[in-house]
């Protein structure tokens, strides 16, 4: 069993802003365990039965989750150039380290449903808003117009009102910026976004073009991993800007998930940091990491490397 290494960087502190300008500090800290963030790893394994994330401080997750297979976010996928879906934004139930919480979600789910689609196709979601203050949708970095119902993060769903939004996604490049690729989608409301993300409001969106149908890679096992870094109080409801030592770090809702991973096997892992202001190394002990994209763009070659410092969003 090989377990993976999440810790600040070796350098310095970091410092991040809450919306209500609450300043967090993070000191250098080794946290046991893993959690994944960031999109486009292959990860070659060597014998390695893998994952795990741990807790900076007190998850207090259910025995029975710790070391439990490692469970994706269910996948919605387009057809005949569209995807349609719909999203509730919600304050309630949903499941978090192997207990019931009460907390942000889409559809009562931590995290959102994958949304998976090809360049040239359209997106469109229906988005209601079921919480008792305002938010709206943002997808985190695609180029798509910021106007209208399309990517507009001016509009502000208040309680009870729905939204159609309708994403043109282009065709593959645009003002030579790569498309294809690995995509977020999370509230952005001014004031309130970092509560909700952290709360649980965010999932992945997958772009798929010319890298992922190279013959090196296509037919490769691949894995989605979604990070998230948040806590509860005792009774299960989400801490609203938790101190830095009560953090909760977790792959896909789950504390300590596995991968199995055979002698000689590469995988593909794409991975999420969904976090507003957590900074990760991402480390396999006993294993190099071998990174093909960053932030949507394929690299030129592949980096192989002990650790990756990993950043919100």
């Amino acid at each position: 069993m090989s377990l993976l290494d999440l810790s600040t960087p070796r350098s310095n502190r970091f410092v991040a802003a809450s919306p209500a300008s609450r300043r967090h500090q993070l000191s250098r800290r080794r946290m046991l365990g893993g959690t994944l963030a960031t999109a486009g790893l292959a990860a070659l394994g060597q014998g390695a039965r893998g994952v795990g994330s741990a807790p900076i401080g007190h998850a207090s997750p259910g025995p029975a989750s710790v070391g439990a297979e490692l469970v994706e976010p269910a996948v919605l996928c387009s057809a005949a150039g569209r995807l349609d879906l719909t999203l509730d934004a919600g304050f309630g139930p949903a499941m978090m380290g192997g207990r019931a919480v009460t907390t942000y979600n889409f559809n009562g789910e931590v995290p959102g449903p994958t949304l998976r689609l090809r360049s040239g196709e359209t997106l469109g979601v229906t988005l209601t808003n079921q919480l008792d203050e305002p938010t709206n949708l943002h997808t985190h970095g695609l180029h798509v117009s910021p106007a209208g119902n399309s990517d507009n993060v001016f509009v502000h769903l208040m309680p009870g009102e729905s939204f159609a939004y309708e994403y043109a996604i282009p065709q593959d490049r645009t003002s030579g910026l790569s498309i294809p690729g690995f995509y977020w989608y999370h509230p952005h409301l001014h004031g309130d976004s970092a509560e909700q993300v952290e709360g649980g409001m965010a999932g992945a969106l997958i772009v798929e073009g010319e890298l992922d149908y190279l013959p090196a890679i296509r037919d490769l096992p691949e894995r989605l991993l979604v990070l998230q870094a948040t806590q509860f109080d005792n009774g299960g409801v989400v801490k609203t800007f938790p101190e830095m030592d009560e953090i909760a770090i977790f792959v896909n809702g789950q504390p300590q998930p596995a991968i199995a991973i055979a002698p000689g096997e590469t995988q593909r892992w794409r991975i999420l940091n969904a976090s507003s202001f957590m900074f990760v190394n991402l480390a396999l002990y006993g294993h190099q990491l071998h990174q093909i994209a960053s932030d949507v763009n394929p690299l030129r070659e592949v980096w192989s490397r002990d650790q990756i410092l990993l950043t919100p969003g």
